[in-house]
Formats: structure tokens, C-alpha cells, sequence
């Protein structure tokens, strides 16, 4: 959908939430829950 949303003169957006997608460590396990809150936290407000 991203691509095609960028193809239209749009943009789109992605997170990758520690532990999951491409970050590094053990997939799906989040030690601090702060800190993921933090960084939507920064990306939401990056993007508005």
C-alpha cells in the first residue's frame, strides 16, 4: 500500500517497534515498554 500511496505523490509512513521487524535482538520481546512508548512517541510527532 506504501508504494502505491508514493506512486500517487503521497506519503506514507512506517515504525518498526522494537523487537519486530528489523531490529536487532530477540523477536517480539520488548524489555522496557517506556521506551517503545517513547519512540511512537517521537516518530508520531516527527511526522505531523
Amino acid at each position: 500500500i506504501g508504494i502505491r500511496l508514493a506512486e500517487a505523490g503521497m506519503a506514507a509512513y512506517g515504525i518498526d517497534y522494537e523487537g519486530h521487524g528489523r531490529s536487532s535482538g530477540l523477536r517480539g520481546y520488548i524489555p522496557n515498554f517506556d521506551e517503545v512508548v517513547g519512540d511512537c512517541w517521537e516518530f508520531y510527532t516527527s511526522i505531523i
